[in-house]
């Protein structure tokens, strides 16, 4: 074949499954998109989140394959492979036959809620906040492992026999695309877990024998781009370098090329997740929000900031699947038949709330519906929920010493001219939106890419090739969405309360 050399970046994310193929000078030569290698959650119960396993791994294959096809290029010009994840989603599976024993525990699934307030019970808050710059929350993987533990019955069967594996989704997708030689999961990812220590990179013994978890189940942690393995000869794409892996909203910054503290990115997608670059600090903290490791390349280690918003692109999906709207244009039609902030405020607590607030027992609500409310207030108050949630945390971040002037934006629903601008005015800084969207798989595209060796270092990567639009805040509206905040947050801290006291 030819002497280029490309590399396939796959994104594995909530809702799908998405691949492109970049050459050397950052050019997307093809990618699975417009198709859409969905991923169907399951709900068992109130506050479960489910997915087959099986599904995940076929998505991978489907989209890698896909996207190669269009590039028109062969498996011998792939110099390497990226794949990014999606986070704090576990797969428990037997080392024997790569057969999950249970289905994916998905990141959003809140069942592990009394696991979480044992553990606070016991006073592991503040050992696991200093260690790991996470929370107790019922979000990270720790606690879904230890349910695990305790209520699939095969896991301790096969921990005695020690061929049980606790993994992140990647863990697992590994084995599978390794043929079972590679159980590993990369630094970015395993700082989600709860489990790692940041100032060592490897898992904190303390820890994990705090919270029950056994780390000879865990996966080898690795940095973000090394060479990890290759992949087996019963995958589509046999004898192919694993170069790059990387948490997905991590690869996203890197993706924007947040190579300097204080930059930021926004995506959203299922949900909503600020990040900003803060430095080589494993011990900086702000209150409320996350620490965790951006990425690990070479002898040098990024640390970020982040705050999620666990429903934005899954709150749209619900309010169409009610019947307010067919989809996420008309629902943004309808929003503008608004010009001010709207008189209702959501609480978009589905999942419980993430960063600053905590509380896992919220759930969503609207407040402030008389007669005279309508769709248009409804849906402009969807909007704005989301943007209210994510001037929370820039506000945190901002007082912590990080105060992004200019905020990039990724993921599907950043094409929501509406929101884009909403978000614009509630921050009063400016929103870049970049043509070229899936910047999680350019992330983790230009990390197999230095894993490899196609580009030395991290400046001198390629510059994304994309138009980028700019919402600038209107003077026009600034006091009328500072003041629609501020009633919001006490909107909201009554529906936290509420949450707290049992009422919901």
């Amino acid at each position: 074949m030819g002497s280029r050399k490309v590399i396939l970046a796959i994104d594995q994310g909530t809702t799908s499954t998405k691949a492109l193929v970049m050459d050397q000078a950052g050019t997307i030569l093809g990618s699975s998109l417009p198709d859409r290698f969905t991923i169907e959650a399951n709900y068992p119960r109130p506050g479960w989140v489910e997915f087959d396993p099986w599904q995940l791994a076929e998505s991978v294959h489907r989209s890698a394959e896909t996207a190669v096809h269009r590039a028109g290029v062969h498996r011998n010009e792939i110099a390497g492979i990226g794949l990014a994840n999606q986070g704090e989603t576990v797969i428990a599976f037997d080392a024997e036959t790569g057969q999950p024993i249970y289905p994916a525990i998905s990141w959003q699934d809140c069942r592990t809620e009394p696991i979480t307030s044992d553990w606070s019970a016991r006073g592991l808050q503040d050992s696991v906040h200093s260690t790991t710059g996470l929370r107790l929350d019922p979000y990270f993987s720790a606690a879904k492992w230890a349910w695990i533990m305790e209520h699939v019955s095969s896991a301790r069967e096969l921990q005695a026999a020690g061929r049980l594996r606790l993994g992140t989704s990647d863990a697992w997708l590994l084995w599978q695309l390794t043929g079972g030689q590679q159980f590993v999961t990369d630094v970015s990812t395993a700082s989600r877990t709860m489990l790692m220590d940041l100032s060592t990179l490897d898992w904190s013994p303390q820890l994990a024998d705090s919270l029950g978890i056994a780390v000879s189940d865990l996966p080898r942690i690795v940095p973000n781009a090394e060479p990890i393995g290759v992949t087996s000869n019963t995958w589509c794409l046999p004898d192919v370098p694993i170069t790059g892996l990387c948490v997905d909203q991590q690869a996203a910054l890197f993706g924007h090329g947040a190579w300097d503290v204080g930059q930021a990115k926004i995506t959203y997608g299922t949900g909503c997740f600020l990040l900003a670059n803060a430095g080589g600090d494993p011990t900086r903290r702000a209150p409320g929000l996350l620490t965790s490791v951006g990425w690990h390349i070479g002898n040098e280690t990024t640390y970020v900031f982040d705050g999620g918003v666990y429903s934005a692109g899954s709150l749209v999906d619900w309010l169409c699947r009610l019947g307010l709207a067919d989809d996420v244009r008309q629902l943004a039609e309808l929003a503008l038949a608004i010009d001010s902030p709207s008189p209702v405020m959501l609480i978009p607590a589905f999942s419980g709330l993430a960063a600053p607030r905590w509380s896992s027992r919220t759930r969503a609500c609207w407040l402030g519906m008389d007669p005279s409310t309508d769709r248009s207030h409804l849906a402009r108050s969807a909007f704005e929920a989301i943007a209210f949630r994510v001037k929370e945390i820039h506000d945190v971040m901002h007082n912590s010493g990080i105060p992004p002037r200019q905020v990039n934006v990724d993921g599907g629903l950043s094409g929501c001219d509406v929101l884009m601008q909403i978000q614009a005015d509630v921050l009063d800084v400016s929103v870049a939106r970049n043509s070229l969207s899936e910047f999680t798989a350019l992330g983790t595209g230009y990390l197999a890419g230095l894993g490899c060796g196609l580009w030395p270092s991290p400046r001198q990567l390629p510059h994304s090739t994309g138009e980028t639009t700019c919402f600038e805040p209107q003077a026009s509206v600034r006091i009328d969405y500072a003041n629609a905040f501020t009633r919001w947050k006490r909107a909201c801290s009554a529906a936290v309360q509420m949450g707290e006291d049992g009422l919901f």
